[in-house]
C-alpha cells in the first residue's frame, strides 16, 4: 500500500461475506443509563452474527452503578471503575481488557449505531490487524424516541423525519483536505475519535491501549491515534459505521470543554511529534522527540563517540534525541555511560525504537560523517511527502597506506560513497510488519 492509500484493500461487501472474528463493542458509561437503552435497543438490530457478538459497559463509576438493560438479547456485561476524576481512557482500557473478542468497536454510551455500524468496521479488521476504522456520526435530539421506537426501526434515519440533523464539520473538513484520508499528509490521525472506532485487540494492546494520564475532557483519542499511524497502522475512514449522538452539539464543545481542549493541546504537545502540534524551536524539549539519531559505539573509542554525540546534539534543529548502544565488553563503556546516562536528550539503549517509540523520524547516520548544522532541518524538509530520504556523502581518495604518498606499490582507491538516511517511523514500523529483508528500503 502506498502511504495511507487505504482504497487498495478490498474488504467484504456489507451484507456479502462470512464474518469469522468476534467482536467486542466496548461502551464507556457515567451516568448515562437512560441514553444507554437507546443504545442498545440499536445494537440488538445489528447485521453482525449475534453469535459473535459481546458489548462490554465499561462503568466510570456511576451513581447508581450502570446496569445492562432489560430484555437484551445479546451477551452484555458491565464491568466497572472507580471514579476518579474524568476517567474516559481509563473506561476505554478497562473495557478492552474484559474483551473476548479479537476486534474491539469503541462506542460512546449516548450514541445509536445504524443496523450496519458493527459489521462495517468488522469488515476491513477481517484484512489486517492494524487497520483503525473511524465511524461517524451525526447529532439529533432523540427526545420522545423510545427503545421501542429504535428495536422496530429498520434504520435510524427513519426515525428521523423533520429532525433537525448535524454532523461536525471540523471533521469533513480534514476529509476533504486530506482526500479521504490518502493523501500525503502527516496529521491524518487528527480526525480519530474514541466515541466510534475500530481497532484489533492485538494493535490496541501492542500500543499500550489509551494513555491514563488523560484525565481531563478531550485530546485522548487524537494522542491514541497518533501513536496507531505513527506505529503503522492504517486510517480508514468508514462511512457505513454511523452512529447518531443523542442530542445536538456538532458544531463544537461547551464553553467548558473548550477551556479543557485549549489546556489540552499543551499536553499534546508534549506527546504528538508533529509539527502541527508544538514549536520546535532552538532550545525546546519534548517528552516524544521529533527525530532519534542512533549511535553505536562498538568498535568505536570514547572521543569517537563524544564526537559523533555532540554533532548531532549540535543540530540547527533541536527536537532531536540520540540513543547510544554501549556493548558491555566495550572498553571505555563507563566512560561513555557517565558521560551521557544524565543527558535528557541522549538515551543508553541497545532498541532505539522500542525504547522510544513514539518520534516520528528516524535518522541513521554512518559513523565516519558529521552534519552539518543545517543537514537535519534540511532533510526534513526533503522528507515531506515521502517515507524515507538518503543524501549521499563522498569520500576523499585514499592510497592502499594512507601513511605512504601514491605510487606504484601503494595505489589510490575509490570507496564506496556513504548513505546518510531518514526515514518516516510508520514507514519503517509498516516495512518491519511486513517481514521486509531490509525494512529501511522498503519503507521508501
Amino acid at each position: 500500500m502506498h502511504g495511507n492509500d487505504w482504497r487498495s484493500l478490498d474488504p467484504g461487501k456489507i451484507g456479502d461475506w462470512m464474518p469469522t472474528r468476534r467482536v467486542t463493542v466496548v461502551v464507556p458509561c457515567y451516568n448515562g443509563q437512560e441514553p444507554l437503552a437507546l443504545t442498545f435497543a440499536a445494537l440488538a438490530n445489528q447485521t453482525y452474527p449475534r453469535d459473535l457478538l459481546e458489548v462490554v459497559v465499561a462503568d466510570d463509576g456511576s451513581d447508581p452503578p450502570i446496569t445492562v438493560p432489560h430484555g437484551t438479547p445479546f451477551e452484555a456485561r458491565v464491568v466497572a471503575q472507580e471514579r476518579a476524576g474524568f476517567g474516559l481512557a481509563r473506561a476505554r482500557n478497562t473495557g478492552a481488557a474484559s474483551a473476548t473478542g479479537s476486534i474491539l468497536v469503541f462506542l460512546d454510551c449516548d450514541m445509536v449505531p445504524e443496523p450496519h455500524h458493527v459489521e462495517a468496521h468488522a469488515r476491513w479488521h477481517h484484512l489486517d490487524d492494524r487497520i483503525l476504522t473511524l465511524g461517524f456520526r451525526n447529532h439529533v435530539d432523540f427526545s420522545g424516541i423510545t427503545p421501542d421506537d429504535v428495536a422496530a426501526a429498520g434504520s435510524i434515519d427513519d426515525l428521523m423525519g423533520g429532525r433537525k440533523v448535524s454532523s461536525p464539520q471540523w471533521i469533513e473538513f480534514h476529509m476533504s483536505r486530506t482526500r479521504d484520508l490518502t493523501s500525503a499528509e502527516t496529521d491524518l490521525f487528527r480526525i480519530v475519535t474514541g466515541g466510534n472506532l475500530g481497532i484489533s485487540r492485538d494493535f490496541y494492546d501492542h500500543l499500550g491501549g489509551s494513555d491514563e494520564s488523560f484525565t481531563q475532557w478531550g485530546a485522548e483519542d487524537t494522542e491514541l491515534g497518533y501513536r496507531a499511524f505513527n506505529a503503522g497502522g492504517v486510517l480508514v475512514p468508514e462511512r457505513r459505521a454511523l452512529a447518531w449522538h443523542q442530542g445536538e452539539g456538532a458544531s463544537g464543545p461547551d464553553p467548558d470543554e473548550q477551556r479543557s481542549q485549549v489546556e489540552q493541546r499543551h499536553k499534546l504537545a508534549h506527546l504528538i511529534a508533529e509539527k502541527g502540534f508544538r514549536r520546535s524551536v532552538a532550545g525546546r524539549t519534548f517528552t516524544v522527540p521529533l527525530v532519534t539519531a542512533a549511535v553505536d559505539a562498538a568498535g568505536c573509542s570514547y572521543d569517537d563517540v563524544l564526537e559523533r554525540v555532540e554533532n548531532l546534539l549540535a543540530s540547527g534543529y533541536h527536537d532531536l534525541a540520540v540513543g547510544i548502544s554501549v556493548p558491555d565488553d566495550h572498553l571505555e563503556a563507563v566512560r561513555i555511560r557517565r558521560e551521557f546516562g544524565s543527558d535528557p536528550r541522549v538515551v543508553l539503549t541497545d532498541d532505539l525504537l522500542t525504547d522510544v517509540p513514539h518520534a516520528a523520524v528516524r535518522l541513521d547516520v554512518p559513523p565516519r560523517v558529521r552534519l552539518w548544522p543545517t543537514d537535519l532541518a534540511s532533510m526534513l524538509r526533503g522528507l515531506e511527502g515521502f517515507g524515507l530520504v538518503c543524501g549521499e556523502v563522498k569520500l576523499p581518495k585514499e592510497t592502499e597506506d594512507p601513511d605512504r604518498p601514491a605510487g606504484p606499490d601503494n595505489k589510490v582507491v575509490e570507496r564506496p560513497n556513504l548513505v546518510v538516511r531518514m526515514v518516516r517511523t510508520r514507514a519503517l514500523r509498516r516495512a518491519i510488519h511486513a517481514g521486509a529483508d531490509d525494512p529501511w528500503a522498503a519503507a521508501g
